[in-house]
């Protein structure tokens, strides 16, 4: 159920995955009288709904997302539970969706808000050999959010925190864009996510 006119909400408990490049919404109904979890798998691939040249993206780890009743009473559409995944890129040369964050709401964020439908699980070996890699690792999980455009201040300066995800992010545009990880890239990678190891 698409909820295009939702405000996007900065709620960090909203927010899951384990890669920040974009977000997209993802909404769900539960029509039962009883709380649900619902598992995401790691490498879905989210495309890109609309006619253009932006980013598909991909889940890169495994989220399971509890989902409440959604009481209604006769003729009443369901209510509506959303939430936001973080997403990694999987096309270099392609636009990111939040470049057409205009309005209040998502100006200042990375989301791409209503603009991706979840698709096929990955097979591709390469990029599940990085997945697993990354499964590994619960301190990736999400707790900021970061805006897009402080990129172009001329003083900008990438925190600490975010430097993780971008190497992931290079690693995965090495895969799908470039020749594939050398082995020395592979092992840096390693070696940056040994302090993820834990919560």
């Amino acid at each position: 159920m698409a909820r295009p006119n939702k405000p996007f909400d900065p709620d960090l408990g909203l927010l899951y995955g384990s890669m920040n490049t974009f977000y997209a919404d993802v909404n769900f109904v539960n029509n039962l009288n009883v709380s649900v979890t619902v598992e995401v798998p790691g490498g879905l691939i989210c495309l890109f709904k609309h006619e253009g040249r932006t980013q598909n993206g991909i889940l890169t780890s495994t989220v399971r997302v509890q989902v409440p009743p959604s009481y209604v009473e006769v003729g009443t559409p369901a209510d509506t539970t959303t939430v936001y995944i973080g997403l990694g890129c999987l096309n270099a040369s392609m636009a990111f969706p939040w470049e057409e964050n205009q309005q209040w709401d998502t100006q200042d964020y990375p989301i791409g808000k209503d603009m991706y439908v979840p698709s096929v699980v990955t097979d591709d070996p390469n990029i599940r050999k990085l997945l697993e890699l990354l499964k590994d690792y619960p301190g990736l999980r999400l707790t900021q959010h970061y805006n897009p455009w402080d990129v172009f201040e001329p003083d900008y300066e990438m925190p600490d925190w975010q430097v993780i995800y971008d190497m992931i992010q290079h690693a995965l545009w090495e895969i799908t864009d470039g020749p594939g990880l050398t082995r020395k890239e592979y092992r840096e990678l390693v070696k940056a996510l040994q302090q993820y190891g834990t919560d």
